[in-house]
């Protein structure tokens, strides 16, 4: 469950050893992404939907003319609203599919040499198209916002991805499409934790726990932001709830808690961490060596 509350969707990720901090879906300058060989998810363990809620309308509609910058709109698409947000799901996972066969390097944008009229490539074209006409018709559907942000990010645009977050977490919360809000306030938390703001990511992540006390990716992003400011006992404090919500079931989360316990100097913490997660996880990498025997070698007169 990616964030603690009932996250099941259809587009797939990855999770490495860190939280994400930039908009971008692969490895950050801190040295976390979405793509790692785990299995895993940065902000979801298994899997990410855009939306698997009621749309707020599921009239079928059209439009004929583009905006916002994007390419231009098809003239008409009668199909229900929640079957284009499916559409549009599964055409983006297709773009992180191309994007991580080609190694999960640079933009779509700098990959593709074609772009069409709207100024972004043709890889993501129709999924903007889609995007912006539902957006268009329907100015409530979070849905949409959150899909023209991840295509913005997969195009490089980073700024644009950020005010199209920015969007989302200004409306009103609206219940039935809590995944969508939990995803563009921990979104834009990474972003904020790119650019130092931690105060910032903080208020994203606790205005995600107001609402879903058991999201314990926020917790996680919580932990990140105190282990970057070297704060490790408060880091493992927040780990551990995040450890708790998860059901002691992400070797990767297991992971950083032993690793904070260890540098707070809690070191049968971490032991028992480690022990805890290699006996889920045997083949976990790195806990051994970097945890346990260090931990260990603390103890031994």
């Amino acid at each position: 469950d990616p964030y603690g509350g009932g996250y099941r969707g259809r587009i797939h990720s990855s999770e490495s050893g860190g939280v994400a901090t930039s908009l971008n879906f692969d490895a950050a300058a801190a040295g976390d992404g979405f793509d790692d060989s785990d299995g895993e998810n940065k902000f979801g363990e298994a899997k990410i939907s855009i939306m698997e809620s009621p749309t707020p309308d599921n009239k079928a509609d059209g439009s004929e003319s583009g905006g916002g910058g994007g390419p231009p709109r098809p003239a008409k698409d009668a199909r229900p609203i929640s079957v284009r947000i499916l559409d549009g799901e599964l055409q983006l996972a297709n773009v992180f599919v191309q994007k991580k066969r080609r190694g999960g390097g640079g933009s779509t944008a700098a990959a593709s040499k074609t772009k069409s009229k709207g100024g972004v490539s043709s890889e993501t074209a129709s999924a903007f198209s889609l995007f912006e006409s539902i957006y268009e018709q329907h100015k409530d559907c979070v849905a949409a916002l959150l899909g023209l942000a991840m295509l913005f990010t997969v195009e490089g645009q980073d700024q644009k991805a950020r005010n199209m977050l920015k969007q989302i977490v200004k409306k009103p919360y609206q219940v039935e499409q809590r995944q969508v809000f939990e995803r563009a306030h921990l979104l834009l938390a990474g972003s904020y934790i790119t650019k130092k703001k931690y105060d910032l990511a903080q208020d994203m992540c606790r205005k995600v726990i107001r609402q879903n006390k058991g999201c314990f990716k926020a917790y996680e992003v919580l932990g990140q932001i105190m282990e970057r400011e070297l704060a490790y006992k408060d880091a493992a404090d927040q780990y551990e709830k995040a450890w708790k919500y998860v059901n002691e079931g992400s070797p990767t989360i297991g992971y950083k808690l032993s690793f904070n316990h260890l540098k707070a100097g809690r070191y049968l913490d971490a032991i028992d961490i480690s022990h805890e997660v290699l006996r889920r996880y045997p083949g976990y990498p790195l806990i051994k060596e970097e945890v346990l025997d260090v931990a260990q070698s603390k103890l031994r007169p």
